[in-house]
C-alpha cells in the first residue's frame, strides 16, 4: 500500500498549495469594491459549471451513457454478496487503439454502470495495477479453454457479459462466437444489446 500512498500525499500537498493561492486570489479580487457582487456571482458560476457531473452527448460516451435496462435490471436482482462482471469487449490503451470512441471511454462506461448494477466489475481504466495487466492478457486470449479458466478462478468470475456494437477495429471478431461455444459459460440472457453468460463449475 505505500506505494500509493506516497503519490496521494503528494497530490493532497499540491492540491493544498493549490487552494491557498486561490484563497489568496480571490481575497485580492474581492477587494475591488465596486465589483464585488459581480466578481462573487462570476467565480460561483465557475465553481458549479466546473463540479455540475453532466454528459457531453455529441460524444460517443455521451450517446451510450444510458446502460440497457435488461443489463442492470437483471445484474441488480443478484442477491448479496455482490458477484464479480466482467464487461466486454475489453482492452487497455495502447497505441493500437486511436479513435474518438476510445477504450479509455469503453472502460470508464462500464464503471460507470457498476454503480447502477452494484456487482464488482474488473474492468477499468487509468491507475492499472498489476492484476488488471494479467487480466487483459487472459481476455486477449479468452478463445483458449485456459486462458478462460485462469481469468474465472483468479477474479472469482461470476457473470461475463459481451456488449453488442462496443467493438472497434482492433478487437478480436471472433470473441463471442468463443464465449458461446465454451462449456464454461451459459447463457443467461441476450437482447440486441448484450450478451450476459454464466460462468459455471
Amino acid at each position: 500500500m505505500s506505494m500509493l500512498r506516497l503519490p496521494v500525499r503528494m497530490y493532497y500537498i499540491s492540491l493544498l498549495c493549490l487552494v491557498i493561492f486561490a484563497g489568496l486570489g480571490v481575497q485580492y479580487i474581492l477587494s475591488f469594491n465596486r465589483y464585488r457582487l459581480l466578481i462573487i456571482g462570476g467565480i460561483s458560476l465557475v465553481f458549479l459549471l466546473e463540479n455540475t457531473p453532466f454528459p457531453f452527448m455529441s460524444y460517443e460516451s455521451g450517446k451510450r451513457l444510458e446502460p440497457a435496462a435488461e443489463y442492470i435490471g437483471y445484474l441488480s436482482a443478484v442477491e448479496n454478496p455482490p458477484s464479480v462482471v466482467l464487461n466486454l469487449p475489453s482492452a487497455l490503451y495502447d497505441e493500437r487503439y486511436n479513435h474518438d470512441w476510445t477504450v479509455p471511454t469503453r472502460e470508464m462506461l462500464y464503471v460507470y454502470w457498476q454503480t447502477h448494477h452494484k456487482q464488482h466489475v474488473i474492468n477499468g481504466q487509468g491507475y492499472i495495477p498489476a492484476q488488471r495487466k494479467r487480466n487483459q492478457a487472459w481476455i486477449d486470449r479468452i478463445g483458449t479453454p485456459s486462458a478462460l479458466d485462469s481469468l474465472i478462478q483468479a477474479n472469482e468470475l461470476k457473470y461475463i457479459v459481451y456488449h453488442k456494437g462496443f467493438e472497434l477495429e482492433e478487437d478480436d471478431p471472433e470473441t463471442l462466437p468463443h464465449l458461446r461455444a465454451s462449456t464454461r459459460l451459459a447463457l443467461e440472457l441476450e437482447t440486441d444489446q448484450f450478451v450476459l453468460f454464466e460462468c459455471t463449475d
